[in-house]
C-alpha cells in the first residue's frame, strides 16, 4: 500500500513553510507544499509528508519550532 500525503502543518505565511520544507529535506523526508490561496494570506500554506514520516517529521518540526522561539 503506497503512503498517503498527510498535513503536518499550516502556516499563515508562506515563507515559513518553506523554511520548514528546507529543514525537513536537509534531514531526509520528502514533503510537499499546498497552493496558497490569495496571497497564502487567508488560508494559508499546508506542509504535507508521507504518512510513514509523519512521526520524524513532526519531531524536526518540533525542533525548528522550538530553535526559533530562541532565537
Amino acid at each position: 500500500m503506497a503512503d498517503k500525503l498527510i498535513s503536518l502543518v499550516k502556516y499563515r505565511l508562506e515563507h515559513r513553510a518553506f523554511i520548514l520544507k528546507d529543514y525537513l529535506n536537509q534531514n531526509g523526508i520528502e514533503c510537499w507544499i499546498s497552493d496558497p490561496t490569495v496571497f497564502g494570506q487567508i488560508d494559508g500554506s499546508v506542509v504535507m509528508v508521507k504518512s510513514s514520516d509523519y512521526e520524524k517529521a513532526y519531531q524536526l518540526y518540533k525542533e525548528l519550532d522550538n530553535s526559533s522561539e530562541e532565537a
